[in-house]
């Protein structure tokens, strides 16, 4: 009679192996792409598999949290905060939200306050915030001038020196914003471009921390794929913590083009 071994696998293992398969196709067909690197728009979404969408990295999240499943958010801040008891009476939650531009209302950046400085951790990637945001959390940004030869140009850097590897690479876009005014008695620098601008940081509020990257292309499929760069994605959530108690993927403000109405609005476009 003849023996069958059952082998069980995990589902969460099933997913990142899948992903990882995708990361080596899409990865092995990127040269031959029809269209140039420069012309795809950046998406972020979660259903995205385009070249610049956010698929990849909302597959890997709940790995880095402990398997914790990713709660799709698809209304603003504010009224998912005051309707989610996990928000409002936790402190063990993370919000990753990514977005071209960040348009937000007074109300939305209040609570994004309140929710950081009771404990949480918010984590927000974006070329461009608009001036309630950049008020509340005291900070400013612009481009910078800097050129790189290399066609596999250095994307993101880290300062930690135990993280590594320190640098990623890819041939996609790289963006030239970095900070450039910086609240120093509760900001952290995590992270630089080439040209050592620092494009990366935490800000702690109360007892909590918002981390702000201005780079959110290295949330995207083709930055993922490319290499080594998952751990990238790694090295920015080694900054948050693992054991949460909700992990929330907003997929919100990647949609909007205009602040919220009812609000002044004073952009800040990169």
């Amino acid at each position: 009679m003849k023996k069958y071994l059952l082998i069980f696998i995990p589902i969460g293992l099933v997913v990142l192996i899948a992903v990882v398969i995708m990361m080596a196709a899409m990865y092995s067909t990127a040269p031959r792409m029809s269209r140039s690197l420069n012309d795809y728009p950046l998406s972020l979404s979660n259903r995205q598999k385009s070249v610049y969408g956010g698929y990849i990295a909302y597959k890997l999240l709940p790995e880095m949290f402990d398997n914790t499943p990713a709660n799709v958010v698809t209304k603003p801040f504010a009224r998912t905060y005051l309707k989610d008891d996990r928000m409002q009476n936790g402190s063990r939650t993370a919000y990753v939200l990514l977005a071209k531009e960040l348009y937000t209302s007074n109300k939305d950046v209040q609570e994004m306050l309140n929710y950081v400085e009771a404990g949480n951790q918010l984590f927000v990637a974006a070329l461009g915030f608009d001036s309630a945001f950049l008020e509340a959390f005291r900070f400013k940004a612009e481009e910078v001038d800097y050129d790189q030869d290399n066609s596999l140009k250095i994307a993101q850097q880290f300062v930690n020196p135990e993280l590594q590897p320190q640098s990623f690479r890819y041939k996609g876009i790289v963006t030239n914003t970095a900070f450039t005014e910086l609240d120093t008695a509760v900001t952290t620098i995590l992270g630089t471009n080439v040209a050592g601008h620092a494009n990366l940081i935490r800000i702690t509020r109360g007892n909590g921390q918002l981390f702000i990257s201005l780079n959110p292309y290295t949330f995207t499929n083709y930055y993922l794929a490319t290499g080594n760069n998952r751990q990238s994605l790694e090295h920015m959530m080694t900054y948050l913590r693992p054991e949460v108690d909700a992990l929330y993927w907003d997929e919100y403000y990647k949609h909007l083009t205009t602040r919220p109405p009812s609000d002044d609005f004073s952009n800040f476009r990169c």
